[in-house]
């Protein structure tokens, strides 16, 4: 989703012009992402809860998992909802803020930041293979978390005040992609603690529900946490 929606604005920001883009531009990104909800609502349907060790389930727990998770794993749910702010506001910032911040405070063209956000779009793709095999072979992998998000917060602050007209194209990628590796690190670690932490009849359940509630509660904060700390 973010290399579709950071290429697609790219794409749109470098065929239409400025007033073309905020008249109408901005609806045909809109307009294409909606065949995305019917690929997921189909996705969705063909997955199938539990495992092999799961079949001795009940039908109740099969048919119902969405009541059976915060009926049983409310608490779980908490934690793994407020987990997923760590990484949603360094990535909303990063990725979905970063074009608008170029493009109105620094007054570079907003093409530049839809490909700096496409190039970590493209880095969240590449490398969460070698990420997810790293934290497989951690014996512990909570110390990388906590590490992961600090190092994220810090980032995103140093990043954006070091983001001036005179700033380097290379220093801001440099800046761009070291965030983006510790957003896969952290995620990769998360998503494992918060699976493992579930049982097999609502696992897929159970992280999708806190993948969407943690990216609602703080991906539309980013902005709001970037300000907050460019002022502090």
């Amino acid at each position: 989703a973010p290399l579709f929606g950071a290429s697609l604005g790219a794409l749109l920001s470098g065929m239409l012009t400025p007033t073309q883009l905020f008249d109408w531009g901005w609806r045909v990104a809109f307009a294409m992402g909606l065949p995305l909800i019917g690929i997921a609502y189909y996705l969705r349907r063909k997955l199938q809860e539990g495992g092999i060790s799961d079949r001795t389930a009940t039908g109740d727990a099969r048919r119902r998992p969405v009541a059976q998770l915060f009926r049983h794993h409310r608490r779980i749910i908490a934690m793994a909802t407020l987990l997923m702010g760590f990484r949603t506001v360094p990535l909303y910032a990063v990725v979905y803020f970063l074009p608008t911040y170029m493009a109105h405070v620094i007054h570079q063209p907003m093409l530049n930041g839809f490909l700096a956000s496409t190039l970590s779009a493209v880095l969240l793709i590449a490398l969460s293979p070698a990420a997810g095999i790293v934290i497989d072979k951690l014996p512990r992998r909570k110390p990388l978390l906590f590490a992961t998000a600090c190092g994220t917060a810090i980032g995103v602050y140093v990043l954006f005040v070091a983001m001036t007209p005179a700033a380097t194209a290379a220093r801001l990628l440099i800046g761009i992609a070291s965030i983006t590796a510790l957003i896969v690190l952290g995620g990769c670690a998360a998503t494992v603690l918060v699976l493992e932490a579930l049982p097999y009849n609502v696992r897929a359940t159970g992280h999708g529900s806190t993948y969407g509630l943690g990216a609602g509660m703080f991906g539309g904060t980013a902005q709001l946490a970037v300000a907050a700390l460019m002022k502090w």
